[in-house]
């Protein structure tokens, strides 16, 4: 099911809040297919707060007056993804937290893959931003969510790829972004084409010199690159924060974070993600772990909950969705 683009349109202008005062066009996946239900349980959707209420409490209406389902709540104010490393840590990227002054303003959406049917919405206390992040080359674009409570099952939690992974292995990226090319124009019906149900899409990782060449010199090494020579399958706007995927040891684990890329899919213009392995010791000095490490198959390589830019010829973008 997806809701008519003018509702998107509509909810853009209606709900401006601190998390989309960008106007940046933001991921979505491109080429890829629908997830199966429960899939990757460790992927998060994160939600605008203000939007959820709105929407809740039956004061969000449609571009024809129309009141805008409860169910609906989710789908509109999903704008970044994410993945859940522990139970009470979300795995994202700078750029989709960074203009966000109070957590309460953001909710973590767990245990879901159809964005209009079941899922958690989890209360982030607190927003860690990786100090190092830089917004004019887009180098260490991660950060790290809190959450009030631990997630419970069907959620569960992924690992953080060990090294690098090899040249041409594999990957899987997934996400809830616009499924076409064109977003620039927020009015185009046919570029607003946010699935409800989560998108995945394999593509092999590239080598750095090759990203390189792409980017000018601009792929620094706390960068991932993936995508193919000839385009077509990529994450795009929309899926911002969401987990790039590979196995390892017979598990899934994330290897990078959706961060920007130049334009969606076009040849010779690779995905580019943040190296997660570049920030283990980061992300373990808050959270004490780099993920879960039992589970496997399709599910995002989880343990049980339990136990826990860049000058260039061509259009950069962060990708950040800006869906209220």
């Amino acid at each position: 099911m997806k809701p008519a683009s003018s509702l998107r349109v509509f909810l853009l202008l209606l709900f401006i809040s601190p998390i989309a005062q960008s106007a940046e066009i933001q991921p979505r996946i491109i080429g890829g297919q629908p997830a199966d239900n429960g899939e990757w349980p460790a992927t998060v959707g994160l939600l605008t707060k203000a939007t959820v209420d709105a929407i809740v409490s039956g004061t969000a209406v449609d571009a024809n007056g129309n009141i805008i389902p409860a169910n609906q709540a989710n789908f509109f104010a999903q704008f970044c993804g994410g993945s859940l490393i522990t139970a009470k840590w979300v795995l994202t990227a700078a750029h989709c937290v960074d203009n966000i002054n109070n957590p309460a303003d953001v909710l973590a959406l767990t245990g879901a893959t159809d964005l209009l049917v079941a899922g958690t919405r989890m209360v982030v206390t607190n927003i860690i931003v990786h100090p190092n992040w830089n917004p004019a080359n887009n180098d260490s674009d991660i950060a790290l969510l809190e959450l009030a409570q631990n997630a419970t099952t069907p959620a569960q939690t992924i690992p953080l790829f060990v090294a690098d992974p090899v040249v041409g292995t594999t990957a899987t990226v997934v996400g809830w972004g616009a499924r076409n090319f064109d977003n620039s124009d927020p009015l185009n019906p046919i570029s607003n084409d946010f699935p409800a149900i989560l998108e995945e899409v394999e593509v092999p990782v590239v080598a750095q010199s090759t990203c390189n060449a792409v980017y000018g010199g601009g792929i620094t090494n706390n960068m991932i690159c993936a995508g193919f020579s000839f385009g077509t399958k990529d994450s795009c706007q929309g899926d911002s924060g969401g987990p790039l995927m590979a196995l390892q040891g017979g598990l899934y684990k994330q290897i990078g974070i959706v961060s920007f890329g130049s334009g969606c899919a076009l040849p010779d213009a690779y995905g580019v993600y943040t190296r997660v392995d570049e920030f283990s010791g980061w992300v373990t000095s808050f959270t004490g772990t780099t993920g879960g490490s039992s589970g496997g198959g399709d599910d995002g390589g989880g343990g049980a909950i339990s136990w826990l830019l860049l000058p260039l010829s061509l259009f950069v973008f962060l990708r950040r969705r800006f869906r209220l």
